[in-house]
């Protein structure tokens, strides 16, 4: 019994060390001031990258035109009417806004040579007359991130002003005669103003480019249409494919001039 009783002791004693060392730890633990933990660091990550802006000039050139034109009218609805009238006459017309004035010309051709656009005045015989136009060249600025974006509107400006003037030239060589390899001509020109037409409308503008793409998007679908009755009429020889294509192709200038000179 005498030993039962000092294991007894010796395991109190036991116990009441533990538990006091115990209890300091804990303590230790609770109410120790805490050094603070670093936030992990981020020196070594990459900056954060914003697309640079790009910045073009494309630069049109000045367009000399010979323009046939039957009136000018104070407002757009007589024009209009005018050729209305015109075209169910057979004769080829469209109304050409004003240019530094306030008047709407009815237009039935446009063209490179004077020779060329009085003979198609003398052709409708009526109160027409010949007289030259010319589109101020013009600088126009475009700006995005898009780079590709930025590059397909560029060569479609130049096209666009380039393509003008060549149409205008087919047209002189057809009312003069000189119809040799006028077919391939057309097919050709049709070929590229698709393939042109196709690059433009083919991708959604950034913003920034919205107007340019829009712009330019409906003047090369009436180059497009205009191609496409040329080549028609040079392989059938059809007067209304002759209307459509002359009309079409006043159009397609009245949209150029509409979007870079007003």
């Amino acid at each position: 019994m005498a030993l039962m009783a000092v294991l007894l002791v010796v395991a109190a004693v036991v116990a009441v060390v533990a538990g006091y060392h115990l209890g300091r730890v804990v303590m230790q633990v609770l109410f120790s001031p805490q050094e603070p933990v670093d936030a992990p660091s981020h020196a070594d990550d990459p900056p954060a990258t914003t697309p640079s802006t790009n910045k073009i000039t494309v630069a049109l050139p000045e367009l000399e035109l010979q323009r046939v034109q039957v009136g000018a009218f104070g407002k757009a609805d007589g024009a209009a009417q005018k050729a209305r009238t015109l075209q169910d006459e057979g004769v080829p017309a469209f109304v050409m806004g004003p240019m530094g004035d306030e008047f709407y010309r009815v237009v039935c051709g446009l063209y490179t040579e004077r020779d060329a656009a009085q003979r198609v005045a003398e052709s409708i015989k009526r109160d027409v007359f010949v007289n030259q136009i010319k589109i101020p060249g013009k600088e126009i600025i475009l700006e995005s991130t898009d780079a590709a974006a930025l590059d397909t509107l560029e060569k479609a400006y130049g096209f666009v002003a380039t393509t003008i003037i060549d149409k205008a030239k087919l047209w002189d060589d057809y009312q003069m005669g000189r119809n040799g390899g006028l077919e391939e001509k057309a097919t050709e020109l049709y070929e590229t103003v698709k393939a042109q037409h196709d690059a433009v409308v083919g991708f959604a503008p950034p913003a920034g480019l919205t107007d340019a793409h829009q712009a330019l998007g409906s003047i090369l679908e009436a180059l497009l249409r205009s191609a496409d009755e040329l080549k028609a009429m040079t392989q059938k020889q059809g007067q209304e494919h002759y209307i459509n294509a002359a009309t079409f192709f006043v159009e397609a200038v009245e949209k150029y001039l509409a979007h870079t000179q007003r």
